[in-house]
């Protein structure tokens, strides 16, 4: 699970949910944040705006698709996924983002340093920023619509 802090996007917290799938966060400052949840095999939903007032309780449930879980159909994008992680770990609530056909598409790691972009197939230029620095910027081919995993090498 990401939160970001919707007036001060570098406000980013990064959290694992448990075994069944809850998870907390203690330390979160009042304000609206943009909730995503991810997971490596799962299709990437939109964010969910909420406002969040601590220290009161906030129940959200999120129901994730296994990718591939449609096969029957004709797929239709490109899945760029993978773990980023440095000298010192994973890079967790690092900023991936990739621009192509007209628009950029960006998500944030989670504390593993996971990440999942679904994309139409072409060229995107990218770059992954962790802690104020630029840790890559590449070109991607994505000339199919298939799996790219682990597309982006630091």
């Amino acid at each position: 699970m990401v939160l970001t802090n919707v007036s001060k996007p570098d406000l980013v917290f990064a959290v694992l949910t448990d075994s069944r799938g809850y998870f907390s966060i203690d330390t979160v400052p009042n304000g609206v944040y943009w909730l995503l949840a991810t997971a490596v095999g799962f299709e990437t939903e939109e964010p969910v705006l909420h406002h969040i007032h601590f220290p009161k309780g906030l129940d959200i449930a999120f129901f994730l698709t296994p990718k591939g879980a449609s096969d029957s159909e004709p797929r239709h994008s490109a899945e760029v996924w993978g773990e980023l992680s440095g000298s010192s770990g994973p890079l967790g609530g690092a900023k991936v983002c990739l621009s192509g056909n007209g628009q950029e598409t960006c998500t944030l790691t989670n504390r593993l340093g996971q990440y999942s972009l679904s994309l139409a197939p072409g060229a995107y230029s990218g770059y992954v920023v962790w802690k104020d620095e630029v840790k890559w910027k590449g070109i991607l081919s994505l000339d199919q619509a298939k799996d790219y995993a682990d597309a982006i090498e630091l």
